[in-house]
């Protein structure tokens, strides 16, 4: 045999146990009620950037009514 044939089979080997690893089901973890309600407890990433609630404020409505777009104003609360 030559070497090309045999360093192509082994490539070809290798690949298909690499895609059998990855096609795998994944691992069941038991989480406990105590881990579920210290994660729910923990602060949201929404509570940390207020910048992203800016556009909601009263203000920015008023200013879209100000300008004349009432279409824009639905969306703010």
């Amino acid at each position: 045999m030559n070497i090309t044939i045999i360093l192509f089979i082994l490539l070809a080997v290798l690949l298909l146990g690499a895609l059998a690893w990855a096609i795998r089901p994944p691992k069941r973890r038991l989480v406990s009620i105590t881990d579920v309600l210290a994660a729910l407890s923990e602060e949201h990433h929404y509570s940390a950037s207020p910048k992203s609630c800016r556009p909601l404020q009263p203000e920015d409505t008023a200013f879209l009514r100000a300008r004349g777009r009432p279409a824009s104003q639905a969306y703010s609360l």
